[in-house]
């Protein structure tokens, strides 16, 4: 194992890509134990074949980018706008309501960041905020993404531990909104203190016709999560109506998407697919030679021995996860670590769907932590700010983010609620 991990390592560090990383130390553990390296190709084949769940991240990702290349997005900035126009900061509050509705149709982050986000952080930047305020405020509110249903961290996060997926979004349909409201206020106490402008109230008529005009959008919202709780589709299924609704209303009913802009959503939607589909394979075999080192087992015996309860070894596991975001990226730890910890925690009688839900809270995190995460260094590119610019207006947000999740740890039925009056 301790050359397993130098290799993956040492060829992550001289640039080769994080999945093929991980298969390249699993091929070289097989071949020092005498194994044949090619049963890693069986290991990756049958889990694809067995994650239909899975089936359902291209689609999420076919959807953003449909709204992102569309005027859909516009659409749900322009009611966004409408609500918050008459605080102090609206526009930045704007950021995370946006993000907010975006996110329930979406299931990522960086989606969010990179279309709507951008299209925000303009907004806010020319209103007369900085720059570094702005991308931090974006880079903050697109943390909702993994959080909000359709979740692809949860996916995974499903496809890992055998959990009911309808569970994790009801959840998750509590703790993306009291996250929310949290950065909400945040942004209401910086915007007194420094005196942000307000954009102003736009009138209740304006406001009734930019909802109006955002239904059909949101619509995507109903019916993805409609028909996974009314019982009409599987999450894989809901996932392939929602891409086809979103098509439709961008070809046929706002007339918005060309057939230029429709053939770079397939490119970038199967750009996006084979990256997270080659750190999926790397995981598959890393998870192989985990197996048959028995190092799950080792994990389980070492939690057990720290005699902690519920709530002190969830704090435990969710610090590790922090650690590790500052170094790597959010999908490699959950595909890694989760399944290493989860038998220890089901010992002390942690419920996974909350467990779930707290954990992606902390893969967040490392998401727009320096020096890898991926928010912080998309935004960054994208928006022109300097590191420091951004870090410096970042850190209360993630100060608010870190609190909200502790109290997520510490009193579960904030977001066991759903779940339970739904009978999961």
């Amino acid at each position: 194992m301790y050359v397993v991990i130098v290799v993956v390592l040492g060829a992550s560090l001289f640039g080769l890509p994080l999945g093929y990383s991980f298969i390249a130390g699993s091929v070289i553990y097989l071949l020092m134990v005498g194994a044949d390296p090619g049963s890693v190709a069986t290991v990756i084949g049958s889990s694809f074949q067995m994650s239909y769940v899975l089936l359902a991240v291209p689609m999420f990702i076919f959807t953003a980018q449909v709204m992102n290349n569309s005027t859909i997005s516009a659409r749900i900035f322009e009611f966004a706008h409408a609500v918050t126009g008459r605080f102090k900061g609206g526009l930045a509050q704007v950021d995370v309501v946006t993000s907010l509705i975006f996110s329930g149709i979406s299931g990522s982050a960086l989606a969010d960041a990179s279309g709507m986000g951008l299209l925000v952080t303009k907004a806010q930047v020319d209103a007369g905020y900085s720059r570094g305020f702005a991308t931090a405020v974006t880079i903050a509110s697109s943390m909702l993404g993994p959080l909000v249903p359709p979740s692809i961290i949860m996916l995974f996060y499903a496809a890992l531990t055998q959990s009911n997926v309808g569970a994790l979004f009801a959840a998750g349909l509590v703790a993306g909104p009291f996250l929310a409201v949290l950065l909400i206020a945040g942004i209401g106490v910086i915007a007194v203190r420094r005196d942000f402008p307000a954009p102003g109230w736009v009138g209740w008529t304006a406001l009734l016709a930019a909802a109006l005009r955002a239904v059909p959008a949101g619509m995507t919202v109903v019916v993805l999560l409609g028909g996974i709780y009314g019982g009409w589709f599987t999450p894989t299924e809901a996932a392939a109506v929602a891409a086809f609704y979103a098509l439709c209303l961008s070809v046929f009913a706002y007339r918005s998407l060309n057939p230029q802009q429709f053939w770079d959503t397939l490119r970038e939607t199967a750009r996006q697919t084979s990256a997270i589909g080659a750190v999926l394979a790397g995981s598959y075999a890393i998870g192989h030679v985990i197996a048959r080192e028995r190092l799950g087992y080792q994990v389980t015996d070492m939690l057990n021995g720290l005699d902690a309860g519920p709530t002190q070894l969830m704090f435990i596991i969710v610090g590790i996860i922090l650690v590790l975001g500052l170094f790597l990226d959010g999908l490699p730890i959950m595909l890694v670590v989760i399944p290493l910890v989860i038998p220890g925690l089901e010992a002390v009688g942690v419920d996974l769907v909350h467990f779930g839900i707290v954990a992606t809270f902390a893969l967040m995190i490392g998401m727009a932590t320096p020096p890898v995460g991926i928010l912080l260094l998309v935004m960054q590119r994208l928006t022109g700010a300097s590191t420091r610019e951004i870090v410096v207006e970042l850190w209360p947000f993630l100060l608010i983010i870190i609190a909200g999740m502790c109290v997520l740890v510490a009193f579960p039925g904030i977001v066991m609620w759903l779940p339970h009056l739904l009978g999961y």
